[in-house]
């Protein structure tokens, strides 16, 4: 909300549901030391092909970050993969696609020329056929 100051200070998880308790203040309001509660049956959630250790892709933290002109991530990949990395901006709008095909196992360094794109926040996307994985770009100005 417009003027509101939200401290997360604890996230429980249980199988019951998830507590976000903190801090949150409003532009005339009164403060609330309770955020949120969110509640669901276990009972209904299953975890299909699910990938042993060491078998998934990784991709680190974007650096610099924040960032100027240029930005790096490090692609790890435990096999040959269609691999596809594109840029959102905050709308969920795909600015930009880095990698679109085959990549060999290993690791690889991605690269995005941020210099033409306005400061803001954007997301680092990777899908492969076994994950997706989103990773969060400051640009500075």
């Amino acid at each position: 909300f417009w003027g509101s100051r939200w401290e997360v200070k604890a996230i429980e998880i249980t199988t019951k549901g998830i507590y976000i308790g903190g801090y949150s203040s409003y532009v005339g309001g009164f403060p609330s030391n309770f955020i949120g509660y969110w509640s669901f049956d276990l009972a209904d959630v299953s975890v299909e092909d699910e990938q042993p250790r060491g078998e998934v892709s990784t991709l680190t933290s974007p650096f610099p970050n924040p960032a100027n002109t240029h930005v790096s991530s490090t692609l790890t990949l435990p096999k040959s993969q269609m691999v596809n990395i594109a840029i959102y901006n905050i709308l969920g709008q795909q600015m930009e696609v880095l990698v679109d095909g085959m990549y060999p196992a290993g690791t690889h360094t991605i690269k995005w020329d941020a210099s033409q794109a306005p400061a803001g926040l954007y997301f680092l996307r990777i899908t492969t056929p076994d994950q997706t994985a989103v990773q969060k770009v400051v640009v500075a100005r």
